[in-house]
């Protein structure tokens, strides 16, 4: 077993999580835009590399989004 704690696949309620944090941060899937993409590529990386709380990905969001600006 490899000790990478990478997570390679996200099961569909990670991608709801996902969802959820960008819906909260307004980017809305509906309306894709560059930068709601960028915000989801964002976001499912930090996921794959282990930050799965839903507060510390909304802040990480936050940051990210304050460096884009």
């Amino acid at each position: 077993m490899s000790s990478d704690s990478r997570r390679q696949y996200l099961t569909p309620s990670d991608m709801t999580m996902i969802e959820q944090v960008l819906a909260e941060a307004g980017l809305r899937k509906e309306v894709p835009s560059a930068l709601s993409r960028n915000a989801a590529r964002f976001l499912t990386r930090k996921f794959q590399d282990g930050l799965i709380d839903r507060a510390a990905l909304a802040s990480e969001l936050r940051r990210h989004l304050s460096t884009l600006s």
